[in-house]
């Protein structure tokens, strides 16, 4: 399932709310922007947060079942000269998923 049909999903699970989308973005930045002028609202990986320095409320959603697939992709003809990338983003996921510090 997709980041949109995942959002619907929420929005139908909790109260069959149907959400009214009046602009769509595929970036974030543009999105968080949109916000903070105060044209709607939207859920975002907290991700998309870090190293914001924005005039806007959020509220992490941690207790819902939604989950969003994010995927990392690369030329695999690219592969070795982006090794210390890969290595340092497989490391940081594996101690995401099992919270090492």
């Amino acid at each position: 399932m997709g980041y949109v049909e995942t959002f619907h999903k929420l929005c139908r699970d909790y109260g069959d709310f149907i959400s009214k989308i009046v602009h769509e973005s595929a970036y974030s930045a543009s999105v968080l922007r949109l916000v903070e002028a105060g044209i709607g609202i939207s859920i975002e990986p907290k991700s998309t947060l870090r190293g914001q320095n924005l005039q806007i409320k959020s509220v992490e959603l941690s207790d819902i079942a939604q989950k969003a697939d994010m995927k990392m992709l690369w030329l695999e003809e690219r592969s070795e000269e982006l090794k210390s990338i890969l290595q340092l983003v497989e490391s940081s996921v594996f101690d995401f998923l099992f919270d090492i510090k």
